[in-house]
């Protein structure tokens, strides 16, 4: 028998012993996108809520424990409490009666994990002045054992466009 022959006839014993296209595992499927952007949605509106209450536990509520949230001209805050912090602080200087939260894109490698591009537009008042704030931001989220999404990581600035 030569070497060929016997190759051919390995190679066809093992086809033989491989399990059924069907049983082989399968690829994973896609995140589904448009849910996972339904549920930001739903977290943006409710952090939206927490903006126009100045709620400062109520914003922090949407950020993972070991979350970092970086806006420019505010120091950098590790962890819940540190954003929660600087929240209280924004608040006491800043009353809004608009708070926007625009979700531009949405992009997700698992059904756990998710990032989003948006904006956020406010209006209110600050030191007794009318103030209008346009941001653009980026940020990453991740799907906690309680089925809810929190933000891991957040960086905002001013947006230069308007």
């Amino acid at each position: 028998m030569s070497y060929h022959a016997t190759v051919l006839g390995w190679l066809a014993v093992l086809a033989a012993c491989s399990p059924p296209a069907a049983e082989q595992a399968a690829e994973p499927m896609a995140p589904d996108t448009a849910a996972i952007r339904a549920e930001l949605r739903a977290m943006s509106d409710r952090n939206q809520a927490s903006y126009l209450a100045g709620d400062a536990a109520g914003v922090a509520a949407n950020f993972a424990d070991s979350a970092i949230a970086e806006f420019l001209g505010f120091p950098t805050a590790v962890g819940k409490a540190a954003i929660e912090s600087t929240y209280v602080a924004y608040f006491a200087a800043n009353k809004l009666t608009v708070a926007e939260i625009g979700i531009d894109q949405v992009s997700s490698t698992g059904p756990d994990r998710a990032s989003a591009l948006g904006t956020f537009h406010s209006f209110g008042e600050s030191a007794g002045k009318p103030v209008h704030q346009w941001w653009r931001y980026v940020a990453a989220h991740t799907k906690g054992a309680d089925g809810q999404w929190r933000i891991s990581y957040i960086m905002a600035f001013p947006d230069s466009t308007k």
